[in-house]
């Protein structure tokens, strides 16, 4: 790392820079970044989803986000890197607002519109600058794998439940009321929900590589990947024409009238090749209808976690009655990869599995390897954080497990962390309230107590999609993003002890309505509720009905016996698995 650094500051020196900014992203703003495009993990060891590293002479810094905070510590070079906690220390704009003249450089294709003017604001207010530089420094000095183009799998109507004219008729619509010529599309998820097609091009999320420019009457797609009859086929009638990745630049520069973009998608170099002076920097049209599933995505999505719930409950059987052989993080991870994997309907997994056992569990997005797999045993909680990519569907659960005797302390922090699980999950709202007034609701069992998560309560989830969707969540940071009937968010409070164990339960949940407005007693808008997807059950061998009410007991019953009337049929042939899960289901006194 320290000659990657002595290399990249020669390099800045030739620039004219004081520091160079290497952040977690890429000219799409993926969550999860192709190997061409990992900079940030290459230049500083750290492989976290999120964090942005910036490089100056006498000195590197690492900012990331409670998730990782312990994942950094272990993967940083003390030596080298000062590691700073966002929401402890100071934020990246605010340690920069306090540098005087300094010339920050960045690769602009890395850097989303909205962050670049954010960043230029607060420099350029104390006599500094964000300078997009030609080349990327990184790229000079590591040699990091070319960009590879799968083939491209159509996704017809009877998962995706809308055509693509169907779709391009409803942004269309949206288009002329704000005037907009075109619509730049660069988040690769709303490319694959658009085109109605999925890809492998992105570890974990079934989407491809490309660009798309949605104009009044027809789309020009920018793709690398191989054209096949199937795809051709697929698109035929749809107004669909493709071309090489690499020119959408070029086709930027000729774009007239109004082009409309979202400034959180696009990046810094998009603006730099746009000629005309109408822009439109609003959300995309495209991220609201996608997180508003219809009735096909909700059938499929449910079948999905139907049979996810099935892997996991044959892998948590086989676990509790497999982990004296041996069984370790990494090779329990494997072991219920294979599980989810002999469905056909599953393609894949939805992200790296967190498989952490005692303390490891208290790294939030933890990973196993061989410097730290810990052997599972029965002496401490084990935390699993796993999903898998189905045909139609996508599925995120996180459950506990304890195969010895807990403690007192283990079974308090677990129930109260299920506490804060069955708040949000019963809660009911008024149509436009957001995930921010939620999360109170969620967290108030903890805060009780004196204990909090350093992460969001909940996220977006795609039907064979990204795992993490928005635009809405649940979560402390308010997106003014209303929770609506169809949207699919995850449920998932914690509670984290370093050095002791992690705990967080996790379910994928649907809004529905839960009853009409009534103007006669004063209620003038609808009332939203949720229901799960997942049906997995909670560890009894953890819960204390000493800190639960009758009515969370009654919730817990209710879960529980959803499960039995879903599940039960699809286990009759193994008798072993289904009398393991009726005693898991067995209602709580």
């Amino acid at each position: 790392m320290s000659a990657h650094l002595a290399s990249l500051r020669r390099s800045m020196t030739e620039h004219q820079c004081d520091y160079y900014l290497v952040g977690s992203s890429d000219p799409h703003q993926n969550e999860y970044i192709p190997s061409c495009w990992q900079r940030r993990a290459a230049v500083s060891g750290f492989t976290g989803s999120a964090g942005d590293a910036l490089i100056g002479h006498d000195g590197a810094w690492l900012w990331t986000d409670g998730r990782y905070f312990l994942q950094a510590e272990n993967e940083l070079d003390d030596a080298h890197w000062t590691l700073m906690r966002m929401g402890i220390d100071d934020s990246l704009t605010d340690w920069l607002s306090k540098q005087k003249a300094i010339r920050v450089g960045v690769d602009p294709s890395t850097i989303s519109l909205a962050l670049a003017k954010k960043l230029s604001q607060t420099l350029n207010a104390n006599g500094s600058e964000l300078v997009p530089l030609a080349e990327n420094l990184v790229d000079q000095h590591l040699n990091l794998p070319n960009k590879t183009h799968q083939p491209i799998t159509p996704y017809p109507t009877d998962v995706s439940g809308k055509s693509v004219p169907d779709k391009l008729e409803a942004i269309r619509k949206l288009m002329r009321q704000e005037q907009a010529s075109a619509l730049l599309v660069a988040a690769l998820d709303e490319l694959a929900w658009l085109t109605n097609t999925r890809g492998t091009d992105i570890p974990y999320n079934p989407v491809s590589i490309g660009f798309a420019i949605v104009t009044l009457n027809h789309v020009d797609v920018f793709i690398d990947a191989p054209l096949t009859d199937e795809l051709n086929t697929h698109w035929k009638g749809t107004g669909i024409y493709v071309h090489p990745y690499d020119n959408f630049y070029e086709h930027l520069q000729q774009l007239t009238g109004g082009v409309w973009y979202d400034p959180t998608q696009i990046s810094w170099y998009v603006q730099h090749n746009l000629r005309t002076s109408t822009l439109i920097a609003k959300p995309s049209p495209i991220a609201h209808m996608k997180a508003i599933k219809n009735s096909v995505e909700l059938t499929r999505s449910c079948e999905a976690h139907k049979a996810d719930a099935l892997a996991l409950i044959r892998f948590m059987h086989w676990l509790e009655t497999h982990w004296e052989t041996g069984v370790t993080e990494s090779s329990a991870a494997k072991r219920l990869a294979t599980f989810r994997l002999d469905n056909p309907l599953c393609r894949d997994l939805s992200f790296p599995s967190i498989s952490g056992f005692g303390k490891n569990g208290a790294i939030i997005h933890y990973e196993a390897d061989e410097t730290n797999d810990l052997p599972i045993t029965d002496e401490a909680i084990y935390l699993l954080d796993s999903g898998g990519q189905y045909w139609g569907g996508t599925t995120d659960v996180t459950r506990c497990m304890h195969f010895g005797k807990p403690t007192a302390e283990e079974r308090r922090h677990y129930t109260l962390v299920l506490k804060a699980h069955l708040a949000l999950r019963h809660a009911v709202f008024a149509k436009g309230t957001t995930g921010y007034a939620l999360d109170c609701i969620t967290r108030q069992a903890l805060w009780r107590e004196g204990f909090d998560f350093a992460h969001g309560t909940g996220h977006g989830v795609g039907t064979y999609l990204c795992v993490h969707e928005g635009p809405h969540n649940i979560s402390p940071r308010n997106n003014n993003v209303p929770l609506e009937k169809g949207m699919l968010v995850t449920n998932e409070p914690g509670l984290y002890l370093e050095g002791k164990h992690g705990i967080r339960i996790e379910n994928v949940m649907t809004v529905v309505k839960a009853h009409d407005k009534n103007p006669e007693h004063g209620l003038h808008r609808d009332v939203l509720a949720f229901i799960d997807l997942t049906l997995v059950p909670y560890e009894r061998n953890l819960i204390d009905t000493h800190y639960l009410s009758s009515e969370e007991i009654q919730q817990i019953n209710d879960y529980h016996a959803l499960i039995e009337e879903k599940l039960s049929s699809s286990l009759t042939d193994q008798s072993d698995v289904l009398h393991w899960l009726k005693q898991k289901l067995a209602p709580l006194a």
